[in-house]
């Protein structure tokens, strides 16, 4: 057979194998299309029916807040009675919070009280000792965010807590109240497994009041009071206060005094204006220069 007849016959079965397997893909194609069509148009039966027996579907803010509504719920339905509890259990389920999350978190531990009636059944315990501050704080977040039911009833930080006990790196002193309950219908401890839940971090003391009354420390005695000081004199750079056992002190913008700083100079009005925070909160003060 000459060379151009045996190349022109493979390349037309080539041709031929192509075509018809072009035709076959196509086809396959077109079936799975048609396939498609048919569950999309089902699909969109079936939620036009479903917007038709519930009207509500459509109304996307309602939606959004009966989620929500069911998350808050089903958060608070997280909490399980324990079906027996004692004081051996309820010291167990602390340390294993404390090896988990807070291991640093020290405390005495007292069993208190047993209430048992046809309503309400549960144990009285009292934890009380020195601890960090950010270990108090991540006990208390785990016990009210692990499933088993245990309420605070009580928590209290040494009234008198120093200077120093304002950071998160402070011990205080601390006693905590709380009460375990259980029912015949609960479920047994070591059915409630604990859960990985990481408290927010802080970098503040929680428990430190943040209005307080005013705390004439070392650092504000250095400064003249203003609240007991009067203004004599003015220029618009400067002022001049004398405080009650007269002694003269020369402020300009921006220079400290007891619990804050002068903020500012009114020349036209004859004033001066401090920024204060003597007790949490901050405000603003105006001297005027008197006019005799």
């Amino acid at each position: 057979m000459p060379y151009v007849i045996r190349n022109s016959v493979i390349i037309g079965t080539l041709l031929i194998i192509a075509f018809f397997i072009g035709i076959l893909l196509n086809a396959t194609a077109i079936k799975k299309l048609e396939t498609a069509r048919l569950k999309y148009n089902d699909k969109i039966k079936g939620l036009n029916e479903l917007k038709r027996l519930n009207p509500d579907l459509q109304n996307q803010k309602k939606i959004i807040a009966t989620h929500d509504i069911l998350q808050k719920k089903s958060r608070e339905e997280k909490k399980r009675i324990l079906k027996e509890e004692n004081p051996t259990i309820s010291y167990q389920y602390f340390m294993d919070i404390c090896d988990n999350y807070c291991p640093n978190f020290n405390f005495n531990f007292t069993y208190n009280t047993s209430i048992e009636n046809t309503q309400t059944n549960y144990n009285s315990y009292e934890l009380n000792g020195v601890s960090y501050i950010l270990d108090i704080y991540k006990f208390i977040y785990q016990i009210e965010m692990q499933s088993p039911l245990y309420t605070i009833e009580s928590l209290s930080i040494m009234d008198n807590i120093p200077q120093g006990a304002k950071t998160i790196g402070d011990t205080v002193e601390f006693n905590l109240k709380l009460n375990a309950y259980f029912d015949q219908a609960g479920t047994e401890i070591q059915d409630i497994p604990m859960e990985v839940i990481r408290a927010p971090y802080i970098s503040y003391n929680p428990f430190y009041f943040r209005i307080h009354y005013p705390v004439m420390n070392n650092e504000n005695m250095k400064y003249i009071d203003v609240d007991a000081a009067s203004l004599i004199a003015l220029t618009p750079k400067n002022v001049i206060m004398s405080d009650k056992s007269g002694n003269i002190t020369k402020l300009t913008v921006g220079d400290k005094v007891a619990f804050g700083y002068l903020s500012g100079i009114d020349w036209e009005n004859h004033s001066a204006v401090f920024r204060l925070n003597k007790i949490g909160i901050p405000t603003k003060k105006t001297i005027y220069l008197k006019k005799d």
